[in-house]
């Protein structure tokens, strides 16, 4: 109804947020204390061209900055989900922490918006407060910026279908390389060139020093051995 309402009076981008307690539905039942959120409308700085609507990665993006700001600790877990009727099938994903349910996220399903009367395009989602909370690590340590340049290097991968970047993003964290500073999943590839039943990912992995310039041999090094780690941890090749 808030969306609706903000529709109504000419609002082109609605980003809503509510605090509050829920019903579970599970065996436990009881009342559960959750933050729940809405994002719709075009989306700057998300990537080159035009500004587009609201899409899963929104939503997800929204529960990142949330979880970080919260000061909680310890990867998240993004699974597809199926198991919700109020969100897409295929833009949705259930959102854990050490095996624990913490939320949900996504595009809302097209039948449900249909019978509310809100666009396609709105993302939700909605995460267990305790949860969260029950997550929170030592205090955010501020660190200076470094005055040394990074290297960038591509890794292009061909994995099986059902692959989540993510688990690749976990294998990266797993292998331990002290040199590695970000990592970004850029492309998603099925088609000509690609095994059925397979898929390219391709990632750029940015290399930094705290106290120097690195070299070439240094990054090249670094490199190879993360590749080594990620493909023998998930079965994957590296695409020519």
């Amino acid at each position: 109804e808030a969306q609706r309402s903000n529709l109504r009076n000419g609002s082109k981008v609605v980003d809503l947020f509510a605090c509050g307690q829920t019903y579970s539905c599970g065996s436990a039942g009881g009342e559960l204390p959750c933050v729940a959120g809405l994002v719709y409308g075009p989306r700057r700085a998300r990537g080159p061209g035009d500004a587009d609507q609201s899409r899963f990665w929104d939503a997800k993006g929204a529960v990142e900055v949330l979880v970080a700001a919260a000061g909680a600790h310890g990867p998240l877990d993004w699974r597809p989900c199926d198991d919700r009727p109020d969100l897409h099938p295929r833009a949705s994903a259930s959102i854990s922490s050490n095996g624990r349910l913490l939320g949900y996220a996504g595009l809302i399903h097209p039948d449900v918006a249909g019978s509310l009367a809100v666009p396609g395009e709105t993302a939700l989602f909605e995460i267990d407060r305790n949860g969260l909370l029950e997550r929170f690590g030592p205090a955010p340590q501020m660190r200076p910026l470094t005055r040394f340049p990074y290297v960038a290097r591509d890794m292009s991968l061909v994995v099986g279908e059902d692959t989540l970047a993510g688990e690749v993003y976990s294998a990266v964290a797993e292998c331990g390389e002290t040199l590695v500073e970000t990592v970004l999943c850029f492309d998603e590839y099925l088609g000509e060139g690609v095994d059925k039943g397979s898929k390219a990912l391709a990632f750029s992995i940015t290399y930094r020093a705290a106290d120097r310039t690195l070299t070439d041999e240094e990054v090249t090094t670094a490199h190879q051995r993360l590749l080594a780690h990620v493909t023998g941890k998930l079965g994957a090749r590296v695409r020519a």
